[in-house]
């Protein structure tokens, strides 16, 4: 009787456990890529781990085309900037039409929403950017001689 009472069950190694645990993890990744769509599932997987906003970049970028004097790079370049899901500033809200955070808009426009600080003496009055405008207008429309 007392042989009965004293037998154990067989101990179940780490790894087999782990490997347990792996299994579960990718069959409800699975599941759920399957039922709510893979975009969705990379998405929500992404924004566990921080989004890849690039506001500050882009901003950088803007400065250093303001300090070297370009006109094109500041005033013509569209430059994608992803400020992440519902952080679009209410002056690009229009054009972030599918709301995920990404946008195109050039350092000008940024400058006149504010975004990240970006402020450049250059061309700081609208005329400046505008008149890069009317110039890339003038060369571009054919002539009618």
């Amino acid at each position: 009787m007392r042989s009965v009472l004293s037998k154990r069950g067989q101990e179940m190694s780490i790894s087999t456990l782990v490997l347990i645990v792996l299994a579960i993890i990718v069959l409800v990744l699975v599941v759920i890529g399957f039922t709510g769509g893979w975009s969705n599932l990379w998405d929500r997987i992404s924004n566990l781990g921080g989004s890849k906003e690039n506001v500050q970049l882009v901003v950088q970028a803007c400065e250093i085309a303001c300090s070297s004097d370009s006109q094109y790079d500041y005033c013509s370049r569209l430059r994608e900037v992803n400020f992440g899901k519902g952080n679009v500033p209410s002056g690009f809200a229009t054009i972030d039409a599918d709301g995920d955070g990404k946008i195109k808009a050039t350092c000008g426009s940024i400058a006149k929403a504010s975004v990240g600080g970006l402020v450049c003496d250059s061309f700081a009055s609208t005329s400046g950017c505008e008149q890069v405008a009317d110039d890339q207008a003038s060369t571009t429309t054919p002539s009618t001689e």
